[in-house]
Formats: C-alpha cells, structure tokens, sequence
C-alpha cells in the first residue's frame, strides 16, 4: 500500500486472509486454494467482515479461486454472500486474469462497498507474473458527507414467520420422540451393555461442580460461537438458521446473554 495511505494497522489474520486498516479505507485481502469449499469461504470473509464498521470504506481484492466467468454450485453462494454483506465485484466475467496450460478463467477478483465506485479497470496483458495477470483499478472514495449507508442485509433464506405462529412455543426445546420404547426388561438390558463393553468400564470419572466455581457466559463468547458458525447449514426444529443468528446479533445479543444466564 502507498505511504501516503498510511497509517496502517492490521486487523485481522487467518490463513487466508489479511486484513490492514489504512486512512482511506480498510482493505481485505484473500487468497484461497482450489480445493477450498464455499462454505469454508463464506466463513473466512465473514470473520473479517464482523471487524469492519458499516460506515468504513471497504476494498476486498485477491484471488478466491472462485471463478465468476462460469457459474458453478461453488461461486453462487460466495457472490450471494459477498452481495448480502453489501459487496459489488468490479471486474468483468469476460476479462480472464488467470492463464495456464489448460486454460483461463476470471478468479483475481476485486469487490467494494458502497462508499466507493469503480471508474476503470484494466488488466495488463504486457506484463505476466506467473499465471496471474495484473489488474489496475482506479476507484472514487466517496465523501461521508454525500452518502447516506442504505445497505439493508438481506437473507437468501427467508423465516416463515406464520408457520412459527402456527406452532406451539418451544416446542423445539422438548425431547423427541424415542425410537426404542422405554420399558425394555432389565434383562435385555443387562444382555445388550455385556455383550457391548465385554465386561469393561466405560464409564468416565466422574467430574462434579457447584455454583461457586462456576463462570458466567459472556457476550463476547455467545459472539466468538455465532461468528464462526459456518453458512448454508441446515437448521434445527426451529428452523432458525445461522444466517438469521448473524443478521440479528446485534440487536439480539443482550437478551440472549440473560436467556443463556438463565438457562444455565
């Protein structure tokens, strides 16, 4: 990054992503391997993303191996994502900027928020480093003054919200029902745990604790578990699904740090 975008900070760091903090704006860069899967991605950007204030330029460039000049069950959900979390990508399905013996594909990728608008992007076919190609944009930082944040985040699955009136309240909380019945004779049972464990103790030591070693839930852990809870999973009974929890963190996060006290 040029000095004159300094001062710099980094934010965040994984394996695949960096995150640095300049005075303009905070930049996400990303390289993912061809084998990684979408929802994998999903999750590495979005524990990024959590860092990034709304009101914050935002530049998200590198190569995510997700190639966009061939929709595939792959590149769907990242670019729903990445548009969900009010990110537009820049380059063009028809400019390939990867090339190799068995062919080409656009997978070095550039995508910006809503403060900032690209005004060209160009890819330098004269100069070759590697199998990538550079890609030069120019972009226009717009004034805090002139924009107003609009972005509302919107769910690729949606709640039935009269379906949930139809059912009966924490209905989810109660025991299914068994599969084996209840009043199996002792003998069968007894037959079964021998035949199981060949006579071994399988039984863990036990491990007793009262209240007055035991620490409170925080709301910084209830956010760690909900961050890094992967999209495009299946939901439970209540159909709640993690995207809903993500979308509703923020307003939600102080009742459910008191439901969790309770509960516990």
């Amino acid at each position: 990054m040029k000095p004159k975008l300094s001062s710099f900070k980094i934010t965040h760091t994984s394996d695949f992503v960096l995150m640095v903090k300049a005075n303009l704006c905070t930049a996400i860069y990303v390289y993912f391997t061809p084998d990684m899967k979408q929802e994998d991605i999903i999750a590495e950007i979005g524990a990024a993303l959590t860092k990034v204030p709304n009101s914050e330029s935002l530049i998200q460039a590198g190569d995510l191996n997700t190639r966009i000049d061939s929709q595939s069950n792959k590149t769907s959900p990242v670019l729903d994502y990445l548009q969900e979390e009010g990110l537009s990508v820049v380059n063009k399905a028809s400019d390939k900027t990867y090339y190799c013996y068995n062919g080409s594909s656009a997978i070095d990728l550039l995508f910006v928020n809503d403060r900032l608008s690209a005004i060209s992007q160009n890819i330098l076919y004269n100069i070759v480093i590697r199998k990538h190609l550079p890609v030069e944009t120019t972009l226009l930082l717009k004034k805090n003054g002139n924009t107003k944040q609009t972005h509302e985040t919107k769910l690729t699955r949606k709640l039935d919200t009269e379906k949930r009136g139809r059912k009966r309240p924490f209905k989810a909380l109660k025991p299914r029902n068994p599969k084996f019945p209840k009043n199996n004779p002792m003998q069968v049972w007894i037959e079964h745990l021998s035949t199981t464990t060949c006579g071994k103790e399988t039984r863990p030591p036990a491990i007793y604790s009262t209240s007055e070693n035991f620490q409170p839930i925080t709301k910084q852990q209830i956010m760690e578990v909900i961050r890094t809870s992967k999209y495009q999973k299946a939901p439970g009974p209540d159909e709640i699904c993690n995207e809903h929890l993500k979308a509703a963190a923020p307003t939600m996060i102080e009742a459910w740090v008191n439901l969790v006290g309770e509960l516990v």
